[in-house]
């Protein structure tokens, strides 16, 4: 089923939003990495699944058209834009959503992100992604094995020093934000961690 096919499912009747929606596959369809477009769209997608009147199962007229969840209308944009070989930002929402519940899953998709994004910002993004659904050591596996201090931004050691924190591996810590002080003596938020592992 297309997109907008989708998109129109979600709406009870005709609604700029869905024009919108339009407008914003087209632009994400030349750029799959508009971070700004993605999440637009992904508003109007919870947006008009929330406008859906819940329905009892067991009370529901069989005829009425089943409409497909937001969520999975988000998971479809998302898959699909993922396909294509520029794609890295549309694969970070895959693993958000599959992090509950398939967690090798969300991994796979940031590997695959990161191979495709030179600078560092999928694999930070992706540390954050496994931290905040609680796969620490996960992160920190996903996060040791890929990261380049040399290639990578600064944001990348950051978050990897943090979440070595969180777990309570200070030898880890330790190492991360040795190794960002070297490359960045004068950046704000590195002082602060070194400061944070001094006393450890």
């Amino acid at each position: 089923m297309a997109f907008i096919d989708l998109i129109q499912q979600l709406a009870d009747e005709s609604s700029p939003l869905i024009d919108r929606a339009g407008e914003l596959r087209v632009a994400l369809a030349a750029d799959p990495n508009d971070a700004e477009s993605f999440e637009e769209l992904a508003s109007i997608i919870r947006k008009l699944g929330q406008s859906q009147p819940t329905v009892d199962p067991l009370t529901a007229d069989d005829d009425q058209p089943r409409k497909t969840p937001a969520h999975l209308v988000l998971w479809a944009l998302a898959e699909d834009l993922a396909s294509d070989s520029r794609a890295w930002y549309p694969l970070l929402e895959l693993a958000k959503l599959a992090v509950e519940n398939d967690p090798a899953g969300a991994v796979h998709h940031i590997d695959v992100a990161t191979g495709r994004e030179e600078s560092g910002l999928a694999l930070e993004t992706g540390i954050q992604i496994l931290v905040d659904a609680g796969h620490i050591d996960t992160a920190l596996q996903v996060g040791i094995g890929r990261w380049n201090p040399d290639k990578h931004s600064v944001g990348v050691g950051i978050e990897l020093s943090k979440a070595a924190l969180a777990a309570g591996k200070i030898a880890d810590a330790k190492r991360c934000v040795e190794i960002l002080v070297k490359r960045y003596p004068g950046n704000h938020d590195v002082l602060d961690l070194r400061d944070a592992v001094a006393d450890l």
